[in-house]
């Protein structure tokens, strides 16, 4: 299910990445620099995964409320994998375009180590959730 994940968050910016900006800039500037047109284009595949964690968070907060310690439900672990993947996605694509720093590299693998800490316990996941 990472990799699944992993690919498909990776596909995702492959299909961005291959679009045209629809939304040229204003003023004196022709064009975007490649490395702040590439950083839109990241961020968009970023607003996709905060939408999508917020509205499956949300559902598990409203409808599948617990308590610390419950065991991981198969749902939990979906939104594990969904974040993980992009977190491992997000990583390596700013390592490749040389956009990485201490504090990235940090959070990402605290996001990572953390979150999958959950599914190896098998407990706490919905607290990350």
């Amino acid at each position: 299910m990472l990799s699944i994940s992993f690919v498909l968050w990776t596909l995702l910016f492959i299909i961005i990445n291959m679009t045209p900006m629809p939304i040229k800039p204003r003023g004196s500037v022709k064009s975007l620099s490649f490395l702040n047109e590439l950083d839109i284009k990241n961020r968009v595949v970023s607003v996709i995964h905060g939408t999508g964690l917020l509205s499956l968070a949300a559902y598990e907060y409203y409808f599948k409320p617990g308590s610390c310690g419950d065991a991981t439900t198969p749902y939990e672990r979906f939104c594990i994998y969904f974040a993980v993947g992009y977190f491992l996605y997000d990583f390596l694509c700013m390592a490749y375009y040389n956009l990485l720093d201490w504090a990235m590299t940090i959070h990402h693998w605290i996001c990572i180590i953390g979150m999958m800490t959950t599914i190896v316990n098998e407990k706490g996941s919905n607290f990350i959730v």
